[in-house]
């Protein structure tokens, strides 16, 4: 063969494959074109009136992109009907189960998560007999290196390459995975996903696909009307907007979900809103990202008051009704320092006085104010912008700065009222105006003043529709 004819040869090819190639990347396109797009983080200063709300964060606000289920309902877009007849299948069976034993009872099981999607290992995946079964017409591998397309005459398949290992990516598969998916469900087909044992990696994509294409309860109205919902209250205003506000009454949080976060100066104001709820004959979904960790906290410390159960009772109750629910280390310790409180033990000699600022609750709602405790009370403490609390076993001191507003009193005197009603304090409530602090009340030791004026600018620059300079408060407490 000449080299003309070879170079003609090569150009030919390359040409087909170029042909080919883009006749993919523009199917790959369309497909895509059905998926929210990422979207970049738009940074900007707002005014007090473009406060940050919820689903946003410190610098700027994510749009949130809308997934099907969150699409005008009159529009043509189908909801998922989620099969959820498996779950608690055999809880005396499951319960006994140690990890090893509970894989091997899956060993043949073709799980349905949703209409569309099953769940399963390798076990399942060579074994035609329950994949026809099961009407399976598509098959995602998500291991090829260990298991092969054993039918590719009886099943579509489509096999990924993912190592079981923590630093394997797979955020940069998954809009392929969700293609996959959706393409199933519009040829009114049925896939089935499996690992090895279909444990890791295929439940991992069928629920990133769900989180997708159904959001959580949070964002859908129809299990919140039929659940008989009226109030919301949201725990992450950072990540969560609200999303129903013409149809249910919403409360939102900002709470970070890490064990240094301080729940237990928001407590006393949640369980004023459950009991608003619970007066008005209403009922709230109280929620965080996942349910997991905050919402489950806040449920159990209000259980823990109202009931009159211990840390343990409360945990166990709530986690009967879900069982994902886990307090982390944080919460849990606070919630045990709230037992004593709220079943109104006596006050041990390290807590004989407590002193409460009064301060925003977070720099996003700035105007939310709460009793926040200082970890060294002193009278150095004392702000003359605002108020303060000093409880001690005799007395409840409020301690009114010169300079403080009437909404920082008001809101000090609310506290107080929260104090004597959670906690069954009897003792009288005394006023003290600045000059006439209650020497009595303190051991002076030295105090870092640095928290409580960084709080008091946050709330006069709010107060006075100031832009608020983050920056400039490198040492805030988010608690």
């Amino acid at each position: 063969m000449t080299h003309s004819s070879i170079a003609s040869t090569n150009t030919v090819v390359a040409t087909e494959w170029t042909c080919g190639k883009k006749n993919e990347d523009q199917e790959s396109f369309k497909a895509r074109q059905r998926l929210p797009l990422l979207q970049p983080l738009a940074i900007a200063r707002r005014s007090l009136d473009e406060w940050p709300r919820s689903g946003s964060d410190d610098i700027g606000e994510w749009p949130l992109p809308s997934t099907p289920s969150e699409r005008d309902t009159n529009s043509n877009s189908e909801r998922l009907n989620l099969d959820l007849s498996n779950i608690h299948k055999n809880p005396e069976i499951n319960a006994g189960l140690v990890r090893r034993e509970k894989i091997a009872f899956f060993d043949k099981e073709c799980s349905k998560v949703a209409e569309h999607v099953f769940l399963g290992g390798d076990a399942v995946a060579k074994d035609k007999d329950i994949l026809k079964q099961n009407g399976i017409t598509h098959v995602l591998n998500c291991v090829g290196f260990v298991c092969p397309e054993c039918f590719k005459s009886d099943f579509v398949y489509q096999t990924l390459w993912l190592h079981d290992s923590p630093s394997e990516d797979i955020t940069s598969i998954l809009y392929d995975v969700f293609d996959y998916f959706e393409d199933v469900r519009e040829q009114h087909g049925s896939v089935f996903v499996h690992c090895y044992q279909g444990v890791s990696w295929s439940s991992s994509l069928v629920i990133g696909y769900l989180m997708w294409r159904e959001g959580q309860i949070a964002k859908d109205k129809d299990i919140l009307k039929q659940n008989g919902i009226t109030h919301v209250l949201n725990c992450v205003g950072f990540v969560c907007p609200e999303y129903f506000k013409s149809d249910f009454i919403y409360q939102t949080l900002w709470l970070h979900d890490s064990p240094s976060e301080d729940i237990k100066s928001i407590l006393y104001d949640v369980f004023d809103y459950f009991e608003d709820v619970r007066e008005q004959h209403g009922r709230v979904f109280v929620h965080c990202y996942q349910g997991v960790s905050g919402s489950s906290s806040l449920v159990i410390g209000y259980l823990m008051w109202r009931e009159g159960q211990s840390f343990d009772v409360a945990f166990e109750y709530v986690k009967a009704a879900r069982c994902i629910a886990d307090p982390d280390i944080g919460f849990a310790c606070q919630l045990l320092q709230c037992q004593k409180r709220v079943h109104a033990f006596p006050l041990s000699p390290s807590s004989l006085l407590r002193m409460y600022r009064v301060a925003p609750h977070s720099p996003y709602d700035p105007l939310h104010l709460i009793p926040k405790m200082l970890n060294d009370p002193s009278p150095s403490a004392l702000d003359s912008r605002g108020a303060f609390i000093i409880h001690i076993p005799s007395s409840i001191y409020v301690w009114i700065g010169k300079k403080s507003e009437a909404i920082m009193e008001r809101d000090a005197r609310g506290a107080v009222c929260q104090i004597v009603r959670y906690e069954k304090v009897q003792a009288p409530i005394i006023t003290v105006m600045e000059g006439g602090c209650p020497k009595k009340a303190f051991e002076c030791k030295g105090s870092s003043l640095e928290i409580v004026f960084a709080d008091m600018e946050i709330w006069y620059q709010a107060k006075c529709s100031c832009v608020l300079d983050f920056m400039s408060f490198p040492n805030w407490d988010y608690g």
